[in-house]
């Protein structure tokens, strides 16, 4: 059930641009899959909704939500043999680069300085590249577009053209 729901809050947001009837599925996802034991399927909840918690500008509850999905989802253990989930452990360094840039450029949610948070923005984008190789999996297409790919290799920030 919790994982249905979460299909159906990802359909909600990437085709029908309903990020409120989407949180709310997450939101219900999150309730069965705690009622239900389902670690898993609460890690991804608190993922999507961290990534909810980003889009409405709330960057601290986004980390909040970040740090519980990481401890439902293993952590970012590579050593795991068994358990691992490389997508979402990816995905959550994206989060938080995405997380970092956008602290940079708004001195509202800045904490540290705008050079801090841009290291720490290309810290966790080197790191979800990092993963995403490693594992075959692909990167986001913007990733393509500025050329970066290599997670060792010079980046130019910020990119041209952002």
């Amino acid at each position: 059930e919790a994982e249905a729901l979460t299909s159906l809050g990802a359909i909600a947001k990437s085709f029908r641009g309903d990020i409120g009837m989407a949180k709310r599925l997450q939101e219900a996802a999150l309730r069965i899959a705690r009622e239900s034991g389902d670690s898993e399927a609460e890690g991804i909840a608190l993922l999507n909704l961290a990534g909810h918690a980003f889009v409405a500008g709330q960057m601290n509850v986004a980390e909040h939500l970040i740090g519980q999905a990481n401890k439902k989802l293993g952590g970012t253990n590579r050593e795991l043999t068994d358990g691992y989930k490389p997508d979402f452990d990816a995905e959550i360094y994206l989060l938080l680069g995405n997380i970092a840039w956008k602290r940079a450029h708004h001195p509202q949610w800045s904490l540290m300085g705008k050079d801090y948070h841009i290291e720490e923005a290309q810290l966790n984008w080197r790191e979800y590249v990092r993963i995403r190789n490693q594992y075959g999996l692909k990167l986001q297409d913007w990733f393509y577009k500025f050329g970066w790919t290599d997670p060792d290799g010079d980046w130019d920030l910020p990119p041209d053209g952002s």
